[in-house]
């Protein structure tokens, strides 16, 4: 049989050797640590759920914002409208032909009723050099099941910049 060394320099060498980690795990600089970094996550869990989120809790959400990757298979996707841009001036009211004025991708998102693009396109036309009274935009779109959706327009006051908008014979 073999004798095991009794000495300190033994017992030192057999031991854990100095360094974060062998310290214990409840150690106070470890514990703040570790309640910092599940804050952290916490915020972060937080912020990537209640972002998207908040779209179903405002009042006067964009049904036709679909920013969020899950929002990208609403039947609102589906959904197809006809647009009608007409112009109001002195010699009166005549169609506007979009594909003459704006790019294409700005085109398609007025075709998708999104409401924020069709007020920046009015405000836009009623800088136009042939000066225009007032615009108004008119889609009437088809829902995902066939169905009719209320026609909504949309119009500018060029003069006072005031946009009105109204659903199907004038309802607001």
């Amino acid at each position: 049989m073999t004798d095991l060394p009794t000495d300190d320099a033994a017992s030192r060498r057999d031991g854990p050797e100095p360094g974060h980690l062998n310290r214990a795990l409840d150690a106070p600089r470890d514990r703040a640590w570790l309640r910092a970094a599940q804050l952290g996550a916490a915020v972060w869990l937080a912020f990537h759920l209640l972002v998207p989120l908040r779209y179903y809790a405002l009042a006067d959400h964009d049904v036709y914002d679909e920013r969020f990757a899950w929002r990208m298979f609403s039947a609102v996707r589906v959904q197809r409208c006809q647009i009608a841009v007409d112009e109001t001036a002195v010699a009166g009211t005549r169609r506007v032909n979009l594909t003459t004025i704006l790019p294409m991708p700005w085109i398609a998102l007025v075709e998708r009723n999104r409401p924020a693009v069709q007020r920046g396109m009015l405000a836009h036309l009623c800088t136009r050099p042939t000066a225009p009274s007032s615009v108004e935009v008119r889609s009437e779109c088809i829902e995902a099941s066939g169905e009719r959706a209320p026609t909504v327009r949309r119009s500018i006051e060029c003069a006072s910049g005031e946009i009105t908008e109204s659903r199907d014979g004038g309802e607001p």
